[in-house]
C-alpha cells in the first residue's frame, strides 16, 4: 500500500497543480521594488520600484549601482503583469509533463516535472516547474528560447508573501550573435522585495490617468 501511494503521489500533485492554476488571480493592484544586475558587453545595476494596477504600471528607477537618484518615471499603459504565476505557468492544454523527481522543500516535497510544448512554440517556453507538494502552486518555472540569433534560458523562484504567491527571483542567460560573428553572452539578475497589496492606488500614481 505505502509503494502504491509513493507511485501516485507525482500524479496528484499534477492534478492538484491543475485545480490551483485554474482559480489562482494574482491581485491586480500591488507595489514592489526590484534590483537588476545585468553582466555583459554593457554591465548594469538598478533598482526599481513598481506600482501595478491592472493594465496600468508606474516605473520608478531609485538607484544606479549603489548611488541613490532623484526617481526617473516611466508609465506604461496596457501593460499585463508577465510575471504573475498564471500568465506564465505551464498548464496541461498547451504542454505535456513528465515526472522527473521529488526534492525535498523546507519541511514538505517538491516535484519536478520536465514540459514540452504540444506544439510548435516561436520565442519562449516553459521548459520545466517545481511544483510544491503542499499548496500545489509552483515553486520554480525554467523557461528557454531559441530564436534567429538569440539563444537564452532563465530560471523564475516563487514564493508566498502574506498570502499572494509572487515572485522572489529571476536569473537568465542570453547569448547572442553580434556584428562580425561575435558570439556575446548577457547574464541577468532580478531579486524582488518589499511586496504590498493595497486596496487600490491614488489615481495621480499614474499621472492621473
Amino acid at each position: 500500500m505505502m509503494l502504491l501511494a509513493l507511485a501516485v503521489m507525482p500524479l496528484f500533485s499534477l492534478d492538484r497543480y491543475e485545480m490551483r492554476m485554474a482559480h489562482y488571480h494574482t491581485p491586480a493592484v500591488m507595489t514592489f521594488e526590484y534590483r537588476l544586475e545585468q553582466v555583459g558587453d554593457h554591465s548594469v545595476t538598478q533598482t526599481h520600484r513598481i506600482y501595478r494596477t491592472t493594465l496600468l504600471e508606474r516605473d520608478e528607477i531609485l538607484a544606479l549601482g549603489e548611488i541613490k537618484i532623484k526617481p526617473k518615471i516611466r508609465i506604461y499603459r496596457n501593460r499585463p503583469n508577465t510575471y504573475a504565476v498564471e500568465a506564465i505557468a505551464p498548464r496541461k492544454a498547451t504542454y505535456s509533463f513528465a515526472y522527473m523527481n521529488s526534492v525535498k522543500v523546507e519541511n514538505h516535497v517538491g516535484y519536478w516535472y520536465r514540459t514540452t510544448p504540444l506544439n510548435h512554440v516561436h520565442g519562449a517556453l516553459v521548459t520545466g516547474v517545481l511544483i510544491d507538494g503542499q499548496n500545489g502552486l509552483p515553486l520554480t518555472i525554467q523557461v528557454a528560447n531559441n530564436i534567429a540569433g538569440l539563444m537564452g534560458k532563465g530560471q523564475l523562484t516563487y514564493g508566498n508573501i502574506d498570502g499572494v504567491w509572487v515572485v522572489h527571483d529571476i536569473t537568465a542567460t542570453a547569448t547572442f550573435t553580434a556584428p562580425a560573428h561575435v558570439t556575446k553572452t548577457i547574464r541577468e539578475h532580478f531579486s524582488f522585495t518589499n511586496y504590498h497589496f493595497p486596496q487600490t492606488l491614488p489615481a495621480a500614481t499614474f499621472g492621473g490617468l
